[in-house]
C-alpha cells in the first residue's frame, strides 16, 4: 500500500506477523481436529509447521526491512541537516532537542499518528521511541518544509534525536574535562562528583570517554570503579561534618565570609541535612555554585551573600543552570531576602528559595 504525501511516497506495509499468526492459528485448529480423525493428521501437522514457518521468516523480512529503512534514513540525515542548516531552519531542531531531549522507554505509537503524516514501517503500531508530543512532532514536520526540505516526522524525530544525543554528549565531556583529568581514576572520580546517581546512559558514555582517551576498562571494571569512588566521597562528606570548628558559624557571622567561604559552609549545611553537595568549579559555574543530590533527586544551588534584597536575575540563573547539570530543581540561598517579583518567578519555575531567616533556621538546626 502506498500512501502520497505531498511531493513525497511513503510506503506503509502491513505487519506480515498476521497472516503468519493467521496460518498458524488454523494449523492448530486442523491439529485439533486431526486428534479425532488420525487419517487427516498429517496434513493438519503439515499445515501447522508451514503456519510457524511462513510467520518466522516474514517476521524475520519484516524486522531486516525496518533496519534497512532506518539505515537509509540515517544515512539521509547529514544532507537534510545541511539542507535545514543552509536555509537557517536548523534553529529550530535544535531548539526541539533542547526542550524535550530523547527517551528510549516512553513515547506514542505510529498509529497514533494521522495516516496523512505517519510514515509507517513494517512494524505498525510499534512503539516510537521518543518523547515527543504527537502535535509538537507533526507542527515541527511542517515548519520544517516551509524551508523546501522534503522529511516526514520520522526524519524530523532522528533529526531532533541526533541533536540531543549530540549535545547531552558535549555536555558530559564539558564536565568531565573540565576537572583536568589524566589518569582513567581521575575520569571516574570527575564523573561521580558530576553525576551522583550515574545514569546507564551516561556510563556508556563515560566508557566511550575514557576509550577515546586511550583508557581500556571493561565496563564491570568502570562499574565497580565508579562504586568505589562514590563511596569515598560520601566517607570524605561524612566526615567533614567533625572537624573541629567547621560547623560553627551560624547567619550572623555569615558577613565575615568570602564568597568561597559562604558557598563551604552551604556545602557543609547541605551535606548535614542529608545531601551530597558538590562545590561547582570557580568561574566556570554556569550559573550554580553547588550540585546537591538527595533520593536521587539532583539540584542546583545558587549562593547569594548579599546585605541587599535579591531579584529576578538570580532564579533566572538558577533556572539557567538546570539543564546545564541535568537538574531536576533549583535552590537559591540568601543572607537577606528576595523581592515579590523573585518569589513569583521562582514559584512559576518550581524554584526554592531559602532566605536569610530560613538559612539561620537551618544553620542552628544541622549545625
Amino acid at each position: 500500500m502506498m500512501e502520497q504525501q505531498g511531493a513525497q511516497t511513503i510506503d506503509i506495509r502491513w505487519p506480515h506477523a498476521c497472516s503468519g499468526c493467521l496460518v498458524a492459528f488454523v494449523g492448530f485448529s486442523l491439529l485439533m481436529w486431526a486428534i479425532s480423525q488420525p487419517i487427516a493428521g498429517g496434513v493438519a501437522v503439515s499445515v501447522f509447521a508451514l503456519g510457524i514457518a511462513v510467520y518466522a521468516v516474514r517476521r524475520k523480512r519484516s524486522e531486516a526491512q525496518a533496519e534497512v529503512d532506518r539505515d537509509k534514513r540515517e544515512a539521509a540525515l547529514p544532507e537534510l541537516r545541511g539542507q535545514l542548516a543552509n536555509a537557517d531552519y536548523y534553529r529550530y531542531i535544535e531548539g526541539f532537542a533542547a526542550k524535550y531531549g530523547r527517551c528510549s522507554e516512553c513515547g506514542f505509537h505510529l498509529d497514533e499518528l494521522p495516516d496523512s503524516v505517519a510514515p509507517q514501517g513494517p512494524k505498525r503500531g510499534a512503539r516510537w521511541p521518543y518523547d515527543f508530543p504527537v502535535e509538537d512532532i507533526i507542527k515541527l514536520r511542517d515548519l520544517l518544509s516551509r524551508s523546501g526540505t522534503e522529511l516526514d516526522c520520522v526524519d524530523a524525530a532522528l533529526l531532533v534525536s541526533t541533536e540531543a544525543d549530540a549535545t547531552a554528549s558535549r555536555i558530559f565531556h564539558s564536565r568531565i574535562t573540565r576537572h583536568a583529568p589524566r589518569t582513567a581514576a581521575d575520569y571516574i572520580g570527575a564523573g561521580v562528583l558530576e553525576f551522583d546517581e550515574m545514569t546507564d546512559q551516561q556510563r556508556t558514555r563515560l566508557r566511550e570517554l575514557l576509550l577515546d582517551r586511550g583508557h581500556t576498562m571493561s565496563p564491570a571494571a568502570i562499574d565497580r570503579a565508579i562504586d568505589e569512588a562514590r563511596t569515598e566521597n560520601e566517607l570524605e562528606a561524612f566526615a567533614t561534618r567533625f572537624e573541629d570548628g567547621s560547623l560553627t558559624r551560624t547567619v550572623p557571622d555569615v558577613g565575615a565570609l568570602s564568597g568561597t567561604e559562604f558557598e563551604e559552609l552551604l556545602q557543609r549545611l547541605f551535606v548535614a541535612m542529608g545531601y551530597s553537595a558538590t562545590l561547582t568549579p570557580a568561574g566556570k559555574d554556569q550559573g550554580a555554585d553547588l550540585v546537591i543530590v538527595k533520593s536521587g533527586r539532583k539540584e542546583v544551588v545558587q549562593a547569594k551573600r548579599y546585605a541587599a534584597t535579591v531579584g529576578n536575575a538570580a532564579v533566572q540563573e538558577a533556572v539557567a543552570s538546570i539543564q546545564y547539570y541535568e537538574a531536576d530543581g533549583a535552590v537559591v540561598v540568601t543572607t537577606s531576602s528576595f523581592t515579590r517579583d523573585a518569589a513569583a518567578l521562582a514559584r512559576a519555575n518550581s524554584v526554592r528559595l531559602i532566605d536569610g531567616e530560613e538559612l539561620e533556621r537551618l544553620l542552628r538546626e544541622y549545625l
